[in-house]
């Protein structure tokens, strides 16, 4: 069982905008990644009206790699919940991504998102989203097993972390290893986005 507005081998692919659009933009992010809520703040809200503007579909994939290499749950329970939140609709389970970004810990270590009643909190943020269906599939963890497909499916994509950006296949961000402390380069401006994709 998936999501509504899946696509991808496994459905593990959460998408926004129309599939019917000539350009793909293909963006790799974790919930419990630092650097992920990082990029959603400087560029989720340019991303959407982009796709609103038809100037090409988004596709969300998601990682796990926090809980794998740290312990808990939290990227994957998340995952579930925005499944839920993808069977409301496209626009409500994006406002639901960024609503959880906005919400991250302040540590990875604090596995707030592995609660159902934090992401049910999360979600009242989201106007129509909640409502007895989606809080029952939260609270049941309906698509675990469809996340647990999703954050595999990126272990095939050839990224190590995320965030990481792609637009028609092309890199237009990556994330880069910190080392020795050494922090992520600057993530991209809403303007120097908008000038990749015409490039």
């Amino acid at each position: 069982m998936h999501p509504a507005n899946t696509t991808g081998a496994g459905h593990s692919v959460l998408y926004y905008g129309s599939l019917e659009t000539q350009h793909v933009l293909q963006v790799f992010l974790e919930a419990r990644d630092a650097g992920s809520a990082t990029m959603a703040e400087s560029l989720l809200g340019t991303i959407r009206k982009a796709a609103d503007d038809g100037r090409f579909v988004v596709q969300f994939h998601f990682a796990a790699n926090i809980d794998d290499e740290f312990g808990g749950r939290g990227s994957r329970r998340s995952l579930s919940a925005l499944g839920a939140a993808a069977d409301v609709g496209a626009g409500e389970f994006v406002a639901f991504l960024d609503a959880l970004f906005s919400c991250q810990p302040a540590c990875f270590a604090h596995d707030s998102l592995c609660d159902p009643r934090f992401l049910l909190d999360v979600a009242g943020r989201v106007p129509g989203l909640r409502s007895d269906g989606f809080d029952q599939k939260v609270l049941k963890d309906t698509y675990a097993d469809w996340a647990a497909t999703a954050a595999a499916a990126f272990q095939l994509c050839g990224l190590w972390g995320t965030p990481t950006i792609l637009f028609d296949k092309r890199v237009i961000w990556l994330d880069k290893l910190v080392v020795l402390g050494v922090p992520r380069d600057p993530m991209l401006t809403p303007r120097q986005f908008l000038a990749s994709i015409r490039a």
